[in-house]
């Protein structure tokens, strides 16, 4: 196919008008022998679209005219798009200046919600980037508390607690297992969250566990399993040092206020006692 008006093709330069342009298409067509069905599969557009084109049904749009011309017939598309301009421009002139304004003022509105779409699109996708930035903002002092956390523990150093069992008794006091691996879950907890969190912890913990009891067997009295009672203690005491060493003396009256809050909690009555003397 050449890119040139031949003997049996028709010159775009005459092309005038929208009956013209159909004309021209049409002739064409007829001049490469390309079916409609033919054409129709080399551009991927409907058989419908091409046989209102070419019949002049339809004032195709710029785009499905170039696809036409280029891919279904082979030609050069710039005086092809010189006709369809000038067919546009005949279309428009003919039409009432009515139906003109109506449409121009659908393609005003069609433009402001794209407008709007466009405005929430872009808001959304700054909210997105912002909610994206804070998440990860939280995961780096997350992991930052987690990385302080695990050098405090280390610090302090692992809890040794010495076992009283049924099988190897001692004379020293025991308390529960459970509730010491209770105790020892939740430091490791906070101290890996917020080593703030574990002062409050420390300073409002009681300090004291429950304990291990025992039982009769034989006729003698066996304890129950249990961690040595003075090796916790010293476990929580060189926690409490730890903790008082890492923040410093910040503020005297704000380690006054966390004893005072340690104590209200461990000793609620006579709290109230205290308050009731101002009374």
């Amino acid at each position: 196919m050449t890119g040139s008006a031949g003997q049996n093709q028709p010159d775009p330069s005459g092309v005038s008008s929208a009956a013209e342009l159909a004309a021209a298409a049409k002739s064409l067509m007829k001049g490469l022998g390309v079916t409609g069905v033919e054409l129709a599969t080399r551009t991927n557009l409907a058989t419908g679209t091409v046989s209102e084109l070419i019949n002049g049904k339809t004032f195709p749009r710029e785009a499905t005219f170039e696809v036409f011309v280029t891919d279904g017939c082979g030609q050069e598309w710039e005086p092809w798009r010189q006709a369809w301009s000038r067919a546009q421009r005949d279309v428009l002139s003919q039409r009432p200046v009515g139906e003109l304004a109506i449409e121009l003022e659908q393609l005003r509105e069609r433009v402001e919600e794209l407008e709007q779409v466009l405005q929430q699109t872009l808001q959304e996708t700054r909210e997105r980037r912002q909610a994206d930035a804070r998440q990860e903002r939280e995961l780096e002092q997350q992991q930052a508390a987690r990385e302080a956390g695990a050098q405090f523990l280390a610090w302090v150093g692992a809890p040794q607690f010495r076992r009283i069992t049924p099988a190897y008794p001692s004379k020293e006091s025991a308390v529960s297992i459970q509730e010491v691996d209770e105790f020892l879950g939740r430091v490791h907890e906070l101290a890996c969250r917020s080593l703030e969190e574990l002062q409050l912890y420390l300073w409002t913990h009681s300090g004291t566990f429950g304990e291990a009891g025992g039982f009769f067997s034989q006729g003698s009295w066996r304890p129950s399993p249990g961690y040595v009672e003075a090796d916790v203690k010293g476990y929580r005491s060189r926690l409490l040092t730890a903790v008082m060493r890492h923040f410093g003396p910040r503020d005297a009256a704000a380690h006054s206020a966390w004893a005072e809050r340690a104590d209200a909690s461990r000793h609620p009555l006579r709290n109230d006692a205290h308050l009731n003397d101002h009374v």
